[in-house]
């Protein structure tokens, strides 16, 4: 994430990102804020569906992986995320 393009913060358990070069703002409920910090800390992707079932007691760790990957494309299109992220 271009943290010349993005600002990030916490607000009430949910993840604010704002674009200030269009204005256009986007948030992230806990589990998405997780996602997101994970991803800039470098985490794989299975490190990412590990930590959300263990957070999530009985959670399909098939569905946690597609609900994952899901986000991490959604912030790729939104241009959140690059490659270099991951």
């Amino acid at each position: 994430m271009d943290e010349n393009k993005f600002v990030r913060r916490e607000v009430a358990g949910e993840t604010i990102l704002l674009n200030l070069e269009s204005g256009s703002y986007f948030t992230l409920n806990e589990s998405g804020g997780k996602v997101l910090l994970m991803t800039l800390e470098g985490k794989t992707e299975d490190d990412i569906v590990s930590a959300l079932c263990q957070d999530f007691e009985g959670a399909n760790s098939s569905v946690v992986t597609c609900d994952v990957r899901e986000l991490l494309s959604d912030l790729k299109h939104k241009k959140i995320l690059e490659d270099a992220d991951r």
